[in-house]
């Protein structure tokens, strides 16, 4: 919480990796781009989107999952061809 906006942490915390100034330019430019979009008799195809992690959670694409299958630490090692040390 007393982290500066410009630290990793919490950045690591934010869904799309910017500061809290950042954040803001990008929707200050989304806006603009917005405002310009109308003004110039746009299609809607053009119309400018907010990247997914600055839309609200219920305006969200739901993400598909191919499967929930896990690996083991040794299967994952043998599909990516890797030889895992021996624990003594």
């Amino acid at each position: 919480m007393h982290a500066p906006d410009d630290s990793p942490f919490k950045r690591a915390m934010s869904e799309c990796g910017h500061s809290t100034s950042e954040h803001l330019q990008l929707l200050l430019h989304h806006t603009l781009a917005g405002a310009n979009w109308q003004r110039g008799s746009g299609k809607e195809k053009d119309r400018p989107k907010l990247p997914e992690c600055m839309l609200p959670p219920e305006l969200r694409p739901e993400k598909k999952h191919l499967g929930d299958a896990r690996m083991s630490l040794d299967e994952t090692a043998d599909w990516l061809g890797w030889s895992l040390p021996e624990a003594s």
